[in-house]
Parts: structure tokens; C-alpha cells; sequence
């Protein structure tokens, strides 16, 4: 089974991420994704650059964490975010939720995909690969 069949049968859902945290998650670099709130998925998600309508690899949603304040994302870097951004955005970064990713892996060709109208942070890949 190729890995277009294997998302198409067991429904996995893209996560939309911007570079450069894409390529961080991806090298193992980055292992929490901030964002401002819980999500219930977990398991196996299919990694999307933002605005390439490509999906450039895979990794696991294992667990979330949080609320988080600033002090402490600038305790950890396990999210890749600068402390010197945090600590002149102080109040953008209260109570956000750490996305816990694990198992990242790279395709070695990215898959093409249609992007629906007004997806900005989830794409339910089903019937959407090209």
C-alpha cells in the first residue's frame, strides 16, 4: 500500500504548519507545536506547508499540554520559538496549549493535495490527494 491508499483508509487528517517549524518538526528538531488550544487527535497526522498545497511528511500527536504561560515556553525550546519573541510578546503567548508530536518522518516525494476554502489549521485529507 502506497501512502496515498494508506491516508485515503485510515482517514488521517493534515496539520497546517508555516515554515521554517515544518522543517523543524521534520528533523526532530521540534517536538511542540503552540498553539491557542486543546486538540482531541492523536495518532498519526499528515504534516502540510503552509500555502505549497504539499504534504511533506508525517509525524504522531501524542499528547497536549497546557495552558501554558511565557515563562514557561522560555524554560524549554522544545517548541523552536526564540525566547527573545516570546519575551517581546509576552501577552501572545498566555495560555497556549503544547502539541506533543513524536515519530516525525520525511516522504521522499511530497504528495499534491486540493486545499478546501478556509482551512487554516486541520484538512481532512479523504478525497483530497491528487
Amino acid at each position: 500500500m502506497n501512502f496515498k491508499e494508506h491516508i485515503e483508509k485510515n482517514n488521517i487528517n493534515g496539520l497546517i504548519i508555516k515554515s521554517p517549524y515544518i522543517e523543524k518538526i521534520l528533523s526532530h528538531e521540534k517536538t511542540w507545536e503552540i498553539r491557542s488550544h486543546k486538540t482531541k487527535i492523536r495518532g498519526e497526522i499528515a504534516l502540510i506547508k503552509k500555502g505549497s498545497k504539499k504534504i511533506l511528511g508525517t509525524c504522531k500527536v501524542v499528547d497536549v499540554i497546557g495552558p501554558l504561560y511565557f515563562k514557561d515556553l522560555i524554560s524549554t525550546n522544545k517548541h523552536c520559538i526564540p525566547k527573545e519573541k516570546i519575551l517581546q510578546n509576552k501577552s501572545k503567548y498566555e495560555g497556549k496549549y503544547a502539541w506533543i508530536l513524536s515519530d516525525a518522518k520525511t516522504l521522499k516525494d511530497p504528495i499534491d493535495y486540493n486545499h478546501p476554502r478556509g482551512a487554516v489549521i486541520w484538512v481532512k485529507l479523504k478525497d483530497r490527494l491528487i
